[in-house]
C-alpha cells in the first residue's frame, strides 16, 4: 500500500516526481504557520507573573463591573503561596477572589486552565481559607454548574466545603 503522501509526490503513470513552486511554498507555509503558531501560544502562557501585586487588585477592584479576561488572567497569576507574608495582598485578594467567583466563575476558571493546574491548587487553597463569611451554597452551586473541566471543580468543591465546614455549614455533594 502506498502512503498519500507518497502518491501526491509521485506521478504514478510517468514515475516523474511534480514538484511545482506551489507544491513547495505551500508545505513551507503550513509549516511556518505551525511554528509561529507554537511560538505565540508559548508566549503567552509562558508570561512572567506578578506575584502578589496590589496594581492589579487596584485594577479587578475597579473594574469588577465589567470584568475582562486579562485582568482575571493577571489577578489570578498573581497568586503565590508567598503572598501570605504581604498582609494587604493576603486579604485583599481573597476577597476579591469570592467577589470574581460570585460574579464570573466561568471567567475564571478559563483563566485558571489557561495558567494550569498548578495555579489552580494555589488559588483552591486561597478558597479554602476564606477570610471572611460568604454564601458557599451559592458559591458551591455556581462551582458545580459552571464550565471547568472536572479535575478544577472537585478541587474548587473541596475548597468549598472545607470553608463552609469552619462555619458550621455542610455542603450537598
Amino acid at each position: 500500500m502506498v502512503s498519500t503522501y507518497a502518491k501526491r509526490c509521485t506521478n504514478w503513470q510517468t514515475g516523474r516526481l511534480p514538484f511545482t513552486l506551489a507544491f513547495i511554498i505551500n508545505d513551507i507555509m503550513k509549516t511556518l504557520l505551525a511554528a509561529s503558531l507554537i511560538f505565540l501560544s508559548i508566549g503567552l502562557y509562558s508570561q512572567e507573573c506578578s506575584k502578589c501585586d496590589i496594581e492589579i487588585l487596584k485594577e479587578v477592584s475597579q473594574s469588577m463591573d465589567e470584568l475582562a479576561y486579562d485582568v482575571v488572567l493577571r489577578f489570578a497569576c498573581s497568586f503565590d503561596s508567598s503572598c501570605k507574608n504581604n498582609a494587604e495582598f493576603a486579604e485583599w485578594s481573597n476577597d476579591l477572589l469570592f467577589q470574581i467567583m460570585d460574579k464570573d466563575i466561568n471567567l475564571l476558571n478559563k483563566a485558571l486552565h489557561d495558567l494550569g493546574f498548578d495555579k489552580v491548587l494555589v488559588i483552591c487553597e486561597e478558597i479554602a481559607h476564606p477570610l471572611k463569611d460568604y454564601n458557599y451554597v451559592d458559591l458551591y452551586s455556581k462551582v458545580k454548574n459552571s464550565d471547568a473541566p472536572k479535575d478544577m471543580i472537585d478541587e474548587q468543591t473541596r475548597a468549598l466545603e472545607k470553608a463552609a465546614e469552619k462555619d458550621g455549614i455542610v455542603l450537598k455533594k
